[in-house]
């Protein structure tokens, strides 16, 4: 009888995507400020410095870089909860990327490559820059 359905090699690509995904998610705004849409989209909305609610990309991708760092995050919804909680949206994203695995096998774990390494690129800058 078998136990596991993938080796450690691709357990470690896809533990490491599963995070990246997380993060990204989470915390970064992506190419052309997608991720950040998304979020808005899903309820997660800014307070101001001065006490103004940011609730959509328009407003936030207006303010100065200052102003936008100086934000608080406010999820209006338990979406978006659990989407800027990296260790929420982590369960979800790997409970999805195993689904994924079993149905569609290791094609999966190729698209997935990318985010491991990018992953394993952030820890050796982390270790090396502190």
């Amino acid at each position: 009888m078998r136990f596991l359905f993938m080796n450690i090699d691709n357990f470690l690509i896809v533990l490491l995507a599963a995070w990246r995904l997380a993060s990204l998610l989470a915390d970064e705004h992506g190419p052309g400020l997608l991720l950040e849409r998304i979020r808005f989209l899903l309820g997660v909305h800014y307070i101001t410095r001065d006490g103004t609610v940011v609730k959509t990309h328009t407003l936030f991708s207006a303010l100065s870089e200052e102003d936008q760092a100086g934000c608080v995050r406010l999820a209006t919804s338990e979406i978006a909860r659990m989407i800027t909680c990296v260790w929420c949206s982590s369960v979800w994203i790997a409970a999805a990327l195993v689904l994924f695995i079993l149905w569609f096998g290791q094609p999966v774990v190729w698209v997935l490559l990318p985010f491991s390494v990018s992953t394993g690129v952030i820890i050796v800058n982390r270790i090396i820059n502190g």
